[in-house]
C-alpha cells in the first residue's frame, strides 16, 4: 500500500506516523509549478486528523516530482495511524506516489574542529534539483542528556568544504554540563522541508 499510481489520493492506510518520513509523487508532463505541491492527511487521531503540508518541486531523472518532507512535523507524528494522504490542486492525478521511509542519506562524514567552529567536506553525493529557488545547509544539534537543541546556517568554506560557525563552542557548553553525546544532523533544506542529510553523534 505504499506505493500506487493514477489517483493523487493512497489507498487506504494502516501506517505507524514514525514509518513515514516523506511523500513523493512523480507528476503528469503538463503539471503546473506555478504554485507549491500541497498534500493532506487523514489520523486516527482526531486532534490531528486534516492536517497539511507544503512540498517543492523538483527535477529527476524520472520527470517533475513534488516532495513532502513529514519526518519532523509533530501534527502528523502525533496522529496514531495515518489512514489515507493525498495530493491537492494540480496533484489531483499522478503518474505514481509513494510514501518513503527515511529521507535520503548523503555518504558519510564527520565534522573537523576548527576553534569554535566545525567544519565538513561538503557531501559528494549528487543534491536534488530543484525547479525554481535555492536550497540551503543547516546543521541541527541535539543533547539529549539536557534537552538543549540549536540549530545553524551553514557557509561555504572553499570549494569542497562547509564551514558551520559556533557549532564547537555549542559541544564544549554541552561537555561543560554533563553531556555526554551529541547528535547532529547536516541538513540541506528549502525553507522546512528536508530535500537529503547526514547524520551522527560525537
Amino acid at each position: 500500500e505504499r506505493l500506487w499510481r493514477g489517483e493523487g489520493r493512497s489507498p487506504a492506510l494502516e501506517c505507524e506516523p514514525s514509518s513515514i518520513a516523506a511523500v513523493r509523487a512523480l507528476a503528469l508532463a503538463q503539471t503546473s509549478t506555478a504554485e507549491a505541491p500541497r498534500l493532506a492527511w487523514r489520523a486516527r487521531d482526531e486532534r490531528f486528523d486534516l492536517g497539511q503540508a507544503t512540498g517543492v518541486w523538483l527535477a529527476t531523472d524520472e520527470g517533475l516530482q513534488a516532495y513532502f518532507d513529514l519526518a519532523s512535523d509533530p501534527r502528523f507524528l502525533l496522529g496514531r495511524r495515518i489512514a489515507r494522504v493525498s495530493f491537492e490542486g494540480e496533484l489531483a492525478r499522478v503518474r505514481s506516489a509513494e510514501l518513503v521511509a527515511a529521507l535520503p542519506a548523503l555518504g558519510r562524514t564527520a565534522p573537523e574542529v576548527r576553534g569554535d567552529d566545525w567544519r565538513f567536506e561538503a557531501p559528494a553525493d549528487p543534491l536534488p534539483r530543484l525547479v525554481r529557488g535555492e536550497g540551503a545547509w543547516s546543521l541541527a544539534l541535539f543533547d539529549p542528556d539536557g534537552l538543549a537543541s540549536a540549530r545553524f546556517p551553514v557557509e561555504a568554506d572553499g570549494p569542497d568544504g562547509l564551514l558551520v560557525r559556533g557549532a564547537a563552542a555549542f559541544e564544549r557548553a554541552v561537555r561543560r554540563r554533563g553531556g555526554r553525546a551529541l547528535h547532529w544532523w547536516l541538513e540541506y533544506r528549502v525553507g522546512d522541508v528536508t530535500l537529503a542529510h547526514l547524520g551522527g553523534r560525537r
